[in-house]
């Protein structure tokens, strides 16, 4: 019943003397779905009016004080400003109300659940709207809103329908009436039982209806549910309801968004887990690199020169072996490329064994989290929580590349236009190498400096072939890459994202190969 025409109607008539003559004095929000107005009242208190309109809950409540953020607050209605309300209007059969003001605006409370909104007037016509997505708002008409229904014996007698004549009871009020039999009884009878349920509705008190987690504002007991009393003030029963309510709904969401966000950490963790936990098992069952260096050694007279890939005894266990080979170069070359992954690999197997231990540990912490929010049912120690023992994961800074390392260099690759941009001019030293598929669009590619260490030429060319993957010619059996000093890469001013000028620069030719 919340918010239902009898709880409205019964709030406006308490409203209605305490406001009368009081002072606008500003009205603000601090989230898109909460509207605070000030008064000062007739006997100079002051007087707050806390509209809250979210999907699950369309609502008025009245807090004897709010302290106002510095931060992340709009004012609303400035045309209201020092005017003073001059009378307060109760729509009929309508779940909406209106505030006139000394200046001649109404302001319109519109509460109609997910549809519900506070609409400022300007002589009779839409001036200002809280809820602007609510655009056919702007059509409204304060003339139109009351609805004179007959609501006599003899129009209900003669009515097919109940909502026809009493089109503001709702689904609670139904509830009720089916729960005393108003189907199987005849005309007479089911008009004796409206009269007592609106007499109910007019007079009794507000009641909390609870079952199962789903708790009810209402004027009417029903069947299945705990019933707790509020107050026959609808002002201060109000205020319980949205104490109550406020206190079980951000519990059940802000609860809800801690178990998705450690969720996708486990998730995440898991997965990595999973695939480190691969990669070491190739790595130690796999054919060692210098092992593939020592049978290349000892079989080159047997490898022909320019071959992709040649296959030999492994005399390490006996079997034959197929070693990919880079045709450019010498058998003697493939070797003692194959020592230098030796010498990286033992390097890998320690940084991923690392990885993966402090991972799991991680992992061990976020299952520890997910049980005490899981059984955590309150708000305040939730938020404690949440705070002390960082369950939400700071989000991860979203980087302008994608980061690789070659030969114990770090490489970063643009991931578009404007990331280009990025990397180039703000993430750039002018000691970094710089490399670019030459004539075609593509990803700015930075080979980062490292003081006292030079770039191999294979380490160089390396890159070169992830810069011409990460292009438009990917798909070139040979593509030219340029590369340079990134001090010798400048941007003209007005050009586009990602395009910029080249004083200097080098020229690679090599097959388009990804970072894996």
């Amino acid at each position: 019943m919340l918010f239902n025409y009898y709880t409205l109607k019964r709030l406006t008539a308490q409203l209605a003397p305490k406001l009368e003559g009081a002072r606008w004095i500003e009205s603000f929000t601090q989230s898109k779905n909460e509207l605070i107005i000030a008064f000062t009242l007739s006997n100079s208190q002051p007087f707050y009016i806390r509209c809250t309109l979210l999907p699950e809950l369309s609502t008025l409540s009245f807090p004897k004080e709010f302290h106002k953020s510095r931060k992340n607050t709009a004012e609303l209605f400035t045309s209201l400003r020092e005017q003073s309300v001059t009378g307060l209007e109760q729509f009929l059969n309508e779940r909406a109300f209106a505030l006139n003001f000394s200046n001649g605006h109404t302001l319109l409370f519109k509460l109609h659940g997910n549809r519900g909104n506070i609409v400022l007037f300007k002589d009779q016509q839409v001036h200002e709207l809280f809820r602007n997505k609510l655009a056919k708002d702007y059509e409204l008409e304060l003339a139109t809103l009351d609805r004179e229904i007959d609501q006599s014996k003899e129009a209900f007698l003669s009515s097919e329908q109940l909502s026809q004549v009493f089109p503001t009871f709702g689904k609670e009020v139904t509830a009720y009436l089916n729960e005393h039999n108003f189907h199987e009884i005849d005309k007479s009878a089911q008009w004796q039982l409206i009269k007592n349920t609106l007499s109910k509705l007019e007079q009794d008190d507000f009641l909390l209806l609870k079952k199962e987690g789903k708790f009810i504002f209402s004027l009417l007991p029903l069947k299945g549910f705990e019933v707790e009393v509020l107050d026959s003030s609808p002002i201060h029963a109000l205020n319980t309801y949205f104490r109550y309510f406020t206190r079980h709904y951000y519990l059940r969401h802000e609860k809800a968004e801690a178990q998705k966000l450690i969720k996708a950490e486990i998730k995440k963790g898991e997965n990595y887990c999973k695939k480190t936990s691969q990669k070491l098992d190739q790595l130690k069952t796999g054919t060692a690199p210098n092992q593939l260096a020592d049978i290349i050694m000892a079989n080159m007279h047997a490898i022909p020169t320019g071959s992709t890939s040649t296959t030999l005894f492994n005399f390490y266990n006996n079997e034959q072996v197929t070693i990919p080979l880079k045709k450019e170069l010498s058998p003697q070359k493939n070797a003692e490329r194959y020592y230098r992954k030796a010498k990286n690999r033992k390097i890998e197997l320690e940084t991923l064994e690392k990885n993966l231990a402090e991972k799991e540990e991680k992992l061990l912490k976020l299952y520890e989290q997910a049980e005490t929010v899981a059984q955590t049912d309150d708000l305040r120690t939730l938020r404690k929580l949440i705070k002390n023992e960082a369950v939400i994961p700071d989000k991860e800074e979203i980087k302008p590349y994608k980061a690789f390392e070659v030969d114990g260099f770090k490489v970063w690759v643009g991931k578009n236009a404007k990331s280009n941009d990025q990397l180039t001019l703000k993430l750039s030293y002018k000691e970094d190498v710089w490399l670019h598929a030459k004539d075609c669009p593509g990803s700015h590619v930075l080979i980062k400096h490292q003081a006292g260490k030079s770039i191999a030429k294979h380490t160089l060319e390396r890159v070169a072939e992830i810069a011409a993957y990460y292009s438009k010619r990917k798909t070139d059996s040979l593509v030219p890459v340029i590369y340079t000093s990134a001090k010798f890469v400048r941007k003209r001013k007005g050009s586009p994202a990602g395009q910029v000028v080249v004083d200097k620069e080098n020229v690679l030719l090599v097959v388009p190969k990804g970072p894996n």
